[in-house]
């Protein structure tokens, strides 16, 4: 949306309304012999020019006033328009990759990348973004990061320093992990860091520094490490102006302290952080993290040996997670319960609730986490409880 253009035109308007108003009430009074322009202004002195100017000056407030609105609800209504066009073409090109295999997503990646070609890089940008989430969840890696390379080199045509930087943190070095490709893991995601510390984005400056933790425990199991860069993370994101943003990232860094204290059998502190979490998740009116934090609270009391408190968390997480539909969440409370129930004794429970985890989990990939998510595949690759 053009506002400069509408304020140019706007006020060429008003001074060409003004001026011609003034020209044409000037001129109406000179050619009347009774109210002539010496006359009327000898009579009223420095009154008759004022009421002269300042009725010009009005009417050619409300021209330019009349104008800009109008000109801006156009292009306004042209823009949302624009918009419309591009989500309904996003939704169909979804839409055709639904139920197909990882050559459909293709189709979404060459549909990004014709964006950039023809040199339409905010739309580029926008599309590669709304992506990011959706080919996380199903496990789209390799497309997220070709799709995430487009979007940096789009960013940084237009100079648009906070997208490049979170697209090299997230599409592209957070997306490298779960490939164990670390190096350039760690490369894309330090210069994301490099870029936000500029910028002063401390929101990504924060997030960059999660995801370095969580590299140093997936890649050489370093606890003290990845504690070192979420002390980090805590000092970057408490220099967040937004609020909400503010929490969700000190409740991202907490969960993450929780998976690594659980590692390290600190179950204490594991508790606290995950309870931390959970609570800011919850007043954040963050559904789907507030039920995540139930299958990662389970296996803190599971790994503690309080197995009927363990079994409650899974169940109630469980419920939650049924009622919001978030499947992955609905896996790993089965599996928790599963766990529970073999450990009880009550070993056909126990076998339908992996059955039905195993039967999901055909449809859902296990999202890729820092931490204890090996427990949860193998239960789900192996053949037995």
């Amino acid at each position: 949306m053009n506002c400069q253009k509408i304020k140019h035109n706007a006020l060429n308007s008003f001074i060409v309304t003004t001026v011609g108003a003034y020209s044409v009430f000037w001129t109406i009074l000179g050619y009347n012999s009774y109210f002539g322009s010496g006359e009327l202004l000898k009579n009223t002195g420095i009154q008759g020019h004022l009421l002269l100017i300042v009725s010009c000056i009005l009417l050619g407030l409300i021209v330019a006033s009349d104008r800009y609105v109008k000109e801006y609800k156009g292009t306004f209504e042209n823009e949302i328009e624009k918009r419309n066009n591009e989500i309904a073409i996003l939704k169909s090109e979804i839409e055709a990759t639904e139920n197909t295999t990882g050559d459909g997503a293709e189709i979404l990646l060459d549909y990004v990348k014709n964006l950039e070609k023809k040199g339409d890089y905010s739309a580029a940008i926008r599309f590669g973004l709304a992506l990011s989430r959706p080919l996380w969840l199903q496990d789209g890696h390799k497309i997220r990061i070709g799709i995430g390379e487009i979007v940096e080199n789009a960013a940084v045509k237009l100079n648009n320093k906070i997208a490049q930087a979170s697209v090299l943190i997230d599409d592209i070095g957070w997306t490298y992990v779960p490939l164990k490709r670390y190096s350039e893991a760690k490369k894309n995601i330090g210069h994301g860091l490099n870029i936000a510390l500029t910028i002063s984005n401390h929101y990504l400056a924060a997030k960059a520094l999660r995801h370095l933790g969580g590299i140093a425990i997936v890649e050489k199991a370093a606890t003290d490490e990845a504690i070192d860069f979420c002390n980090k993370a805590l000092k970057e994101a408490e220099q967040i102006n937004d609020l909400e943003d503010q929490k969700e990232m000190i409740a991202g860094i907490n969960y993450g302290l929780s998976k690594i204290y659980w590692m390290k059998n600190e179950l204490e502190k594991a508790e606290k952080y995950c309870l931390d979490a959970k609570e800011i998740y919850q007043n954040l009116g963050d559904t789907e993290r507030f039920v995540m934090s139930f299958s990662q609270l389970g296996k803190i009391y599971e790994k503690k040996e309080r197995l009927d408190v363990a079994k409650d968390v899974y169940r109630t997480g469980l419920s939650f997670a049924e009622e919001s539909n978030i499947k992955v969440e609905i896996i790993r409370n089965r599996l928790g319960i599963a766990r529970v129930l073999k450990k009880e004794g009550h070993e056909k429970d126990a076998m339908e609730h992996l059955r039905i985890a195993k039967e999901l989990h055909k449809t859902t990939p296990i999202t890729f986490e820092v931490g204890n998510m090996d427990m949860d595949l193998e239960l789900l690759e192996g053949s037995e409880l």
